[in-house]
């Protein structure tokens, strides 16, 4: 299965280049950034009501040891292997040591091989090392850490020039949180007369400025985005033209929030990634909102459980 992310944004920025402009109403500065998600406290064992547990890395203490072409399929660590795992833990702070050996963190162990020797990335030639060097972390911390294995490998072009195979191991630790889905929340306002360039990067903001792990459990369709498109009623205009309005702003909208949250291929198709959900609504202008008199609809997009079955008609 191949992942996709935003192939397509391009060509719909050709295809809608005169709609509306999202201005932003400081929104982006609402959202928690991942830094400040870890200097949160660890997961209670009661998350809060609406709320997503979220797997931070803690950066500051990763590691990245390099791996030689000869010791793929070894299954024993060298010495200087062995010793970079030492170091690394003696130079952790103790309180994080403690959180490590209380399993109140988890260690990701990350074996990345890029080969022009498909023979090279085959499990019996990439499993031994990593699975050794959980071993020898077990026996260095002096207890058995949470602990998850990835291996991601990527097989190069064969070319001219001679066969090469570069890998490394990372150590991350990750830390859980438990945040209110609610934080994630946004509405930016939409005005007429402007390009569509602006909306495309206001919604790659958005999402950019999620943490990974959210972005993650969206394209795996744990949590679910419903996006609403909002047509501000000022009295000007019918109901029916409203609802045309919003409408067409919910499918286009929908549609360049997927292209970013992207697809993967499987069998020669292209499938979405995630959960969208999108409805148009019109909603009387409030004078409490004081907004610029140019702004006539709105976006909310909100992030909830994808089995949480949303209220409404969305």
């Amino acid at each position: 299965m191949k992942y996709i992310y935003g192939p397509f944004v391009l060509l719909l920025l050709c295809l809608y280049s005169c709609q509306p402009e999202m201005k932003d109403a400081a929104a982006l500065s609402q959202i928690p950034t991942e830094k400040e998600l870890v200097e949160r406290p660890i997961l209670s064992p009661s998350p809060i009501a609406d709320s997503v547990s979220l797997r931070l890395e803690m950066k500051e203490h990763s590691i990245e040891i390099a791996m030689k072409e000869e010791e793929l399929g070894q299954k024993k660590l060298s010495a200087e292997r062995l010793a970079a795992l030492r170091n690394w833990w003696e130079q952790l702070p103790e309180n994080v040591q403690q959180q490590i050996q209380r399993k109140e963190v988890e260690l990701e162990l990350v074996t990345q091989l890029s080969s022009t020797d498909e023979a090279k990335m085959q499990p019996e030639q990439t499993d031994p090392q990593i699975e050794q060097t959980g071993e020898a972390l077990e026996e260095i911390i002096g207890s058995s850490p949470e602990m998850t294995f990835k291996v991601n490998t990527t097989l190069l072009n064969k070319t001219a020039e001679l066969a090469s195979t570069e890998g490394s191991t990372s150590i991350h630790i990750l830390k859980k949180v438990s945040t209110d889905l609610k934080s994630f929340d946004r509405e930016v306002y939409l005005t007429t007369a402007s390009i569509r360039q602006a909306n495309l990067q206001t919604m790659q903001q958005w999402w950019v400025s999620l943490p990974e792990d959210v972005q993650l459990k969206i394209q795996q369709s744990e949590l679910r985005v419903d996006l609403s498109a909002v047509a501000l009623d000022r009295g000007l205009e019918s109901a029916e033209l409203l609802g045309e309005k919003s409408h067409q702003q919910a499918l286009l909208m929908g549609d360049l929030l997927q292209q970013i949250v992207g697809f993967y291929r499987q069998d020669g198709q292209n499938y979405p990634l995630g959960r969208i959900r999108t409805q148009a609504l019109i909603e009387p202008y409030q004078e409490e909102m004081k907004l610029d008199e140019n702004v006539n609809s709105l976006i909310r997009i909100q992030l909830r459980p994808a089995n949480e079955l949303p209220a409404g008609p969305i």
